[in-house]
């Protein structure tokens, strides 16, 4: 029945209900918030990304392309070919532009993601803009020391870990964690402010690791760092890490209390 739910949403959302079953399902809508909840989050979520990757001006993009065209030939093989594929991107988009048909992305859907979409549902620039723009940062845990912090760890991914709380650097202040799937069911998305802006660590045990980088088409880097068993990759706005390696194992005082209230707490 869940899965019948998702697939009349996305069919509402595409617009593929149509006439009484349509009518019907609007009136479910009228009367069930759980229906509404995530055609709304849907739609919150296709306006933030029409801001984020509004598609450049014709005369922008063709601009660009005669740069990267005059540019001198000595760059490097690496650096030529990632100009090259820049500039198709670029040419893409002009085309696109030209025919009317800029949005390179489709509406958001539960069973699908996004249809010819550039962000794919489970990447970390998928896991960001949702973070931020759709739910403005909000956590879905608080922990309150770093007994619990290790304790929410150890349950979820059997990798007891510790951020320091009480240690951070002045510009680094914690805000709470989010689960989702980038690399596992298991998946931990740390939200963090640095200098005031959003930076997310995600988390997940080490043989869960699928490498990856930032896409060439968002200001965004991504770093990478492994501790006691875990791999965490830090996605921030910034050119360098300020958050994945002040991560540890906690110490045998903290790891025992970590336990000693998991245990107090199993049924």
């Amino acid at each position: 029945m869940e899965r019948d739910g998702e697939q009349l949403i996305d069919a509402y959302v595409d617009g593929l209900l149509a006439g009484p079953q349509r009518e019907a399902f609007e009136r479910d809508l009228a009367r069930d918030e759980s229906l509404r909840r995530p055609i709304e989050q849907m739609a919150r979520l296709n306006e933030a990304l029409a801001r984020v990757f509004a598609p450049p001006p014709v005369e922008a993009a063709l601009a660009r392309i005669d740069a990267a065209r005059r540019a001198p030939s000595s760059v490097t093989a690496a650096a030529r070919g990632w100009r090259l594929g820049r500039v198709a991107a670029i040419a893409a988009v002009l085309v696109l532009s030209i025919a009317g048909a800029w949005r390179l992305w489709g509406p958001l859907s539960l069973s699908t993601g996004y249809r010819l979409g550039l962000i794919a549902s489970n990447s970390l620039e998928d896991a960001y803009y949702r973070q931020v723009e759709l739910l403005h940062f909000e956590p879905a845990w608080i922990c309150k020391d770093d007994v619990e912090f290790a304790q929410t760890f150890d349950v979820r991914m059997g990798l007891p870990l510790v951020f320091g709380l009480a240690e951070l650097p002045p510009n680094v202040k914690p805000n709470g964690l989010a689960y989702g799937r980038v690399f596992s069911r298991n998946t931990i998305y740390v939200l963090v402010y640095v200098d005031g802006r959003e930076v997310m660590v995600f988390v997940d045990r080490l043989e869960n690791d699928r490498p990856t980088r930032a896409a060439w088409w968002c200001d965004m880097h991504v770093f990478r760092h492994e501790v006691d068993g875990a791999v965490l990759y830090e996605y921030t706005p910034f050119d360098r890490p300020a958050v994945a390696n002040l991560f540890r194992p906690p110490d045998e005082a903290t790891l025992e209390e970590a336990r000693r209230r998991q245990a107090q707490e199993q049924p």
